[in-house]
């Protein structure tokens, strides 16, 4: 029965004005999922990819650092002349990020040219770079 005041029982069958618009109600909140895991997957990809700028910028603060004391390394090995624009370029960049570990072991009688304390910043930087890179990534999901 369409009687306004008849209510249905559960043996009849809804007309097809109410499965329509009950069927239209359901879609309309499918809909609405969707769209919400939709804008949710996006922001999430926006995060990550902020992560990743961040992890990159961070590698090449690490492997510009790296080229720059291993520059100072080997041209301090290799007793470069301190007057050179290019050796003095370097040894003025690299100085800051050297003098951590300038006494870091006794050069004996002054004539050492392998500087072990170089060596050891090197690596602690490294160390330092891939640590923080970790900490970083541990904020994606």
């Amino acid at each position: 029965m369409n009687h306004p005041n008849h209510k249905q029982n559960a043996h009849e069958t809804p007309s097809t004005g109410e499965y329509l618009v009950s069927s239209k109600t359901l879609e309309l909140k499918e809909e609405q999922l969707r769209l919400t895991r939709e804008q949710r997957r996006q922001a999430q990809l926006r995060f990550d990819l902020i992560i990743d700028k961040i992890i990159n910028a961070i590698y090449f603060v690490v492997v510009t650092v790296e080229v720059m004391l291993g520059f100072r390394f080997v041209l301090h090995l290799a007793q470069a002349n301190p007057q050179n624009l290019f050796a003095s370029i370097v040894f003025g960049l690299s100085n800051p990020l050297a003098a951590p570990f300038a006494n870091l072991f006794n050069p004996g009688n002054g004539n050492n040219l392998f500087d072990g304390g170089l060596v050891v910043g090197i690596v602690v930087y490294w160390m330092l770079g891939m640590m923080l890179i970790w900490l970083v990534g541990l904020l994606r999901r």
